[in-house]
């Protein structure tokens, strides 16, 4: 995705999110992503709920946010990986992880 704003309203469970500029924002409950890519700019969960394995980042030009309260971060975690970007919003965030330790 480019400049100016996407406005998600599906889901693809096997498939994933990819965006570069501009802006993504979700409409409806319950979205889930293999895989959310990003290389840029800001993703808007809008107080909904989103659930994925994966946010692929490696840039501090990366946001999520949230316009809306109520918003759920859900990571489902199936292979290790780091994540480089920001997750800030003046509503709340509640985020979840399915944390392994390996020793």
């Amino acid at each position: 995705m480019g400049e100016g704003e996407l406005i998600v309203k599906s889901q693809s469970a096997d498939a994933g999110l990819r965006m570069g500029e501009g802006k993504v924002s979700l409409e409806g409950e319950g979205l889930s992503f293999g895989e959310i890519y990003m290389n840029g700019r800001t993703l808007d969960l809008s107080g909904l709920t989103l659930k994925f394995d994966q946010i692929k980042a490696n840039s501090n030009n990366v946001f999520i946010t949230s316009s809306q309260a109520g918003a759920n971060l859900n990571l489902e975690n199936k292979q290790d990986y780091l994540y480089h970007g920001n997750i800030f919003s003046d509503e709340a965030i509640t985020m979840s992880a399915n944390i392994q330790t390996k020793l």
